[in-house]
């Protein structure tokens, strides 16, 4: 995970003990954020622990939310607001495009978006004005 506050980096892996870690440095910036977002709902987990652990309330006081909507977006304490993307349209897309591509070498490169949606659960809240 790589995010950035304040013109400042911070790098992490895409797991739960990561997300804690950002957490614990985010924290010790003046001025922390009202919010948060993960690169995958694990790291989002990790990050949801790491409010707690600093005896912060989600999402009165931090808002969090994760990407994929993996199955552990359900079980958090608040459940996690998330992105869910279409995984088993990235597969098919990814093989239809590889078997073309066999079958023609010349077939010029392409992209193709897939649809993402919001999936807003009690992670999230809107940011109070002081």
């Amino acid at each position: 995970m790589a995010f950035r506050m304040m013109n400042t980096w911070w790098c992490g892996a895409f797991d739960y003990a990561s997300g804690q870690r950002a957490v614990e440095q985010l924290l010790q910036v003046a001025g922390p954020p009202t919010a948060i977002f993960a690169c995958n709902d694990v790291m989002a987990a990790g990050v949801l622990r790491g409010i707690q652990a600093a005896g912060l309330r989600c999402p009165e006081e931090i808002s969090v939310v994760g990407f994929d909507n993996a199955p552990i977006s359900t079980y958090t304490n608040p459940p996690l607001t998330t992105v869910a993307q279409p995984i088993g349209a990235f597969g098919q897309s990814a093989i239809k495009m590889l078997l073309e591509r066999i079958a023609d070498k010349e077939l010029p490169l392409r992209r193709q978006l897939l649809e993402t949606h919001l999936i807003v659960r009690g992670s999230t809240a809107p940011v109070k004005q002081s």
